[in-house]
This record gives structure tokens, C-alpha cells and sequence, in this order.
């Protein structure tokens, strides 16, 4: 029995690798390939007796085109009647009206596809555009906030500075070309903050930046009145450009060089 199934298991194996042998063999010669593959697969699908049946009802279609094809052409061959031709043209031209109807239809359909989509984009377009312009306002709004908060902060720190101090700074600032930053720093602080940090300017030359400051500032305080009770009149000129404190010439003024910044009204916001 063992050498049975040995037998009939070598006869399978070696069955296998002849097919296999033969298969390989079609194919690197050219013989088969996946489109005669499937060809097979389509032939071997059906059976003799099927195949049969649809070639016959293939060959009965044939004959009735050609049938139908002659009869078309005896009809064309044949002479026409007055009453035929008129009939004719009359077919003729509503073949041609339904064809230039549909072909107008058609037109219709597409120019009024191309509107919607048209009127889609421009949509989008204005949809985006509105976002955009939320996103740079926003981007805007942020960036005011941040600002007035940074603002805040550093007038916070010009009060809690010593006088001293705080002139520096306002200095450095004037010194640098900032003076209207600088008129607005006095401006947000309180009153008693603005004038002892005014009354440190000591040197003829602070003394007379000084001056200019509370000037500035009280230009500052007028154009804000105006604007708040007249919105559309003309806004007040600015004052002349202010040379830095520390190129103003150091001419002697008089013996209490702190008067005109401790005796001139302070026009600020507490």
C-alpha cells in the first residue's frame, strides 16, 4: 500500500512539473500570453453546444441588418413622387429644428452650469476674502492689544522709577528721535508722577527739553479736546522739531534752572 501511494504521488509530482514545464515553455515562445490567457478562459467558459446556439443567432442578426440595409437602399434607389419630396423636406426640416432645439437646450444647460459655477467661485472668492480680512484684523487686534499692554507696563515702570531715572530714559528717548513717544509716556502718567519727573530736568539744557515736553504735551491735550468735540475739523500744527537734549546749547538761563518745568501747568491725564 506504502508503495502504492509512493508511486501514484511520484506519477502526480512529475505530471506537475511536465504542465509546468509546458506552460513555461508557450510563454517563452511567444505562444501565450495574458490576452490569449483570458482568450482561453472565454473559450473554455462555454460549451460546444452554447457556442453553437450563439453563433447561429449571431448569423440570423447578420441577416436581418442586410435585409434591412437592402430594403434602405431600394427605398433610396426608387423614384421619388412630388408628394414624397415635399414629405421628405418637411421631415428634413424638422429633423434639423429639433436638432438645433436640442442643440440650443444644450447651450442653455451649459451657460447656465458655467453661471452657478461662476457664482460658486466668486462665493468662495468672497468667503476667503472675508476670512482673510477676520484673520488680519484679528492679527491686528492682537498685536493693539500686546502694544497697549507693553504701553501699560512701561508707564507703570516710569512711576515706580526714581525721578531721577525716569528723566534718563525720557532722555534717551528725545536723544533717539522718539520725543512724540516720549510726550505720550507723560501724558499716560499721573499728574504728580509727570511733575516730579520734570522737575529733575536740572541743566539749562534739560530744563529747556523740558519745556518742550510740557509744550508738546499740552498740544497733545488740545487736539485731543478738539477732536473729541469736532471730530472733522482740521487737527492742530505740530509743534517745531525739538533738538535733543544733548546737543541744545548750554547758555546760563537763571539761577533756579528747574522753574520753567516745575512752574509750567501740566496739562496730563491722571
Amino acid at each position: 500500500m506504502k508503495t502504492l501511494w509512493r508511486l501514484l504521488s511520484i506519477l502526480a509530482i512529475a505530471n506537475l512539473i511536465a504542465i509546468a514545464a509546458f506552460v513555461g515553455w508557450l510563454w517563452q515562445t511567444g505562444r501565450m500570453d495574458a490576452q490569449r490567457f483570458e482568450l482561453l478562459k472565454t473559450i473554455l467558459a462555454s460549451s460546444t453546444s452554447e457556442d453553437a446556439a450563439r453563433l447561429e443567432e449571431e448569423n440570423l442578426i447578420a441577416e436581418e441588418a442586410a435585409r434591412v440595409a437592402a430594403e434602405g437602399r431600394k427605398l433610396l434607389e426608387a423614384p421619388f413622387t412630388r408628394i414624397e419630396q415635399i414629405a421628405a423636406s418637411e421631415r428634413f426640416e424638422e429633423r434639423a429644428q429639433l436638432a438645433m432645439k436640442t442643440l440650443n437646450d444644450e447651450q442653455a444647460r451649459l451657460a447656465s452650469e458655467i453661471g452657478e459655477r461662476e457664482d460658486a467661485v466668486a462665493n468662495r472668492e468672497g468667503a476667503l476674502d472675508a476670512r482673510r480680512a477676520a484673520w488680519e484684523q484679528a492679527i491686528a487686534d492682537e498685536k493693539q492689544r500686546e502694544t497697549s499692554e507693553q504701553f501699560k507696563k512701561a508707564v507703570k515702570l516710569l512711576e515706580g522709577m526714581p525721578p531721577k531715572q525716569s528723566k534718563e530714559w525720557i532722555l534717551e528717548l528725545v536723544a533717539n528721535g522718539k520725543v512724540e513717544q516720549a510726550v505720550k509716556y507723560l501724558d499716560a502718567m499721573s499728574g504728580t508722577k509727570s511733575a516730579n519727573l520734570l522737575k529733575a530736568f536740572k541743566s539749562p539744557a534739560e530744563a529747556k527739553t523740558a519745556t518742550d515736553l510740557l509744550e508738546r504735551l499740552r498740544s497733545l491735550g488740545l487736539e485731543s479736546e478738539q477732536a473729541q468735540s469736532a471730530p472733522r475739523t482740521s487737527p492742530a500744527a505740530p509743534p517745531a522739531t525739538m533738538a535733543p537734549a544733548s546737543t541744545a546749547p548750554s547758555t546760563p538761563q537763571s539761577s533756579s534752572p528747574v522753574a520753567p518745568a516745575a512752574n509750567a501747568p501740566v496739562s496730563v491725564r491722571g
